[in-house]
């Protein structure tokens, strides 16, 4: 609609960046995030200068990250009302979100695994139908010209592969954020995220997880995808997800402190 330059393609992304602001917003809030975390953990994620690369990157990873959301608030509504229309509205969102970059598959795919879980039948059926449909029409655009298409891939399939075994477990880790919490602390260091999902897992096998089980299990999945992707940008596109899963553990440490603590820290 605005042509094919670099501004558009970057004006497009900041657009994207603040459709998740407002995504992630309503999600804090649909998990039952109190307002003044989710306020602060919305702040936090407005202000990382990965998230802000991003945004003003001509990539497709906030774009992504965009759909992504919107999956995940319509299957947060499916999960608290049980319409089958919130289940079909989630899928159309993740395939979108499939179709924009190959990352958001294990995401989705584990949605689709807890319906599955769940015994869900009708709500797995309208959660899978659109990401067959979406898939069915990439593959017929494909098959134009497949040896390009499987050229393509297999170079970056290759790129990433050659990094060996111990540079993807390094990445696993997200040791890149050490380098930058070593170099120019705290302006250009996120949290220790490895830590935060390795937590998450603990609490779920110890029943004391701020978190439901299908959401520990959406989230973990999300971190290990942006990690093995091992680009910047990966941190980027996890960044607004792990500033969500955040806010459930400080919504759960801080529940009982009083407002003028939230407005101190705030402050600081």
């Amino acid at each position: 609609m605005t042509g094919f330059d670099i501004m558009s393609s970057r004006w497009m992304s900041r657009i994207c960046g603040v459709g998740v602001l407002l995504l992630l917003w309503l999600l804090m809030r649909q998990w039952g995030i109190s307002l003044w975390v989710a306020l602060l953990c919305l702040l936090w994620t407005a202000l990382d200068l990965h998230f802000q690369y991003n945004a003003n990157l001509g990539r497709m990873d906030t774009l992504n990250v965009l759909f992504l959301m919107a999956c995940l608030l319509s299957f947060t509504a499916y999960q608290r009302d049980s319409k089958t229309w919130q289940a079909g509205l989630a899928g159309i969102f993740g395939a979108l979100a499939t179709l924009t970059h190959f990352i958001a598959i294990p995401t989705v795919l584990s949605l689709a695994s807890v319906l599955f879980w769940q015994r869900r039948g009708q709500a797995l059926l309208a959660f899978v139908l659109p990401l067959i449909l979406g898939w069915l029409l990439w593959l017929t655009y494909a098959a134009q010209d497949w040896q390009s298409w499987l050229g393509q891939l297999g170079l970056q399939f290759a790129r990433k592969g050659e990094r060996g075994f111990l540079t993807l477990v390094g990445h696993l880790l997200l040791l890149q954020s050490l380098i930058l919490l070593f170099d120019v602390f705290p302006i250009n260091a996120p949290p220790l995220w490895f830590a935060l999902v390795v937590a998450s897992i603990l609490s779920i096998w110890r029943r004391n997880s701020p978190l439901t089980g299908w959401q520990t299990a959406c989230l973990v999945i999300a971190y290990f995808s942006s990690a093995m992707g091992s680009e910047l940008w990966y941190i980027g596109w996890w960044t607004p997800f792990g500033y969500l899963l955040l806010s459930l553990w400080l919504n759960k440490t801080f529940e009982k402190l009083s407002r003028k603590f939230w407005l101190l820290v705030i402050c600081l």
